[in-house]
């Protein structure tokens, strides 16, 4: 691990993006996958939503029947099928739509919104983070180092102290989490949203 502090360059299309957030872009990305992050939250409401109507009227028919059941008259006859017919073709629609969500038709439509800026975005706020972190480290460092050298430990064991490891350990979490949001495939870049957003 490089344990020394560095700048981190953001991609220049979020610079351009972020500009008028001055020397804050990571900050302006943060604030920009929360933003994300809630229209991720509608669209999978949206969805559950078709789902729990579809419940509904299969709910609607099982009551018309019991209903019915308990009391057969010629009206009832007319809406008992009336409310099956329905509830047949809620069930399908269930059907299709349960097999839509299951095989991500939420994230297609999310990624459909927000792909194009997404890598840029995760990369400017995990760097950002990342600074961060390096700042922290390199402050928890220079702590253990003024004091646990006064009492002569020497330089492995000042950064094997628990608040310098802490730090240390941060910073290599982001490291590799700045690497996998290069890495990744796009289907599955917002995954690492939930590391930059805890």
């Amino acid at each position: 691990m490089n344990t020394t502090s560095s700048t981190v360059e953001e991609p220049v299309a979020v610079k351009k993006r972020f500009a008028g957030f001055g020397n804050n872009g990571g900050a302006a990305a943060i604030k920009r996958l929360r933003a994300m992050a809630q229209r991720e939250a509608e669209i999978i409401a949206k969805w559950k939503s078709v789902l729990d109507e579809c419940k509904k009227i299969e709910a609607e028919a099982a009551t018309a029947q019991r209903e019915f059941d308990a009391n057969p008259t010629p009206d009832g006859v007319h809406k008992l099928i009336t409310i099956r017919l329905r509830a047949r073709e809620a069930t399908e629609i269930f059907g299709t739509v349960d097999q839509l969500v299951r095989r991500g038709a939420a994230n297609r439509e999310f990624l459909s919104e927000h792909k194009k800026d997404l890598r840029s975005l995760l990369l400017t706020a995990s760097k950002h983070l990342l600074a961060q972190a390096r700042e922290k480290f390199d402050t928890e460092l220079k702590r253990a180092r003024e004091t646990l050298s006064k009492e002569g430990f020497d330089q492995d064991e000042i950064l094997q102290a628990p608040k310098v490891r802490a730090a240390e350990w941060q910073v290599e979490k982001l490291e590799r989490l700045v690497e996998s949001i290069k890495q990744s495939v796009e289907e599955r870049l917002w995954q690492f949203s939930n590391e930059i957003l805890k």
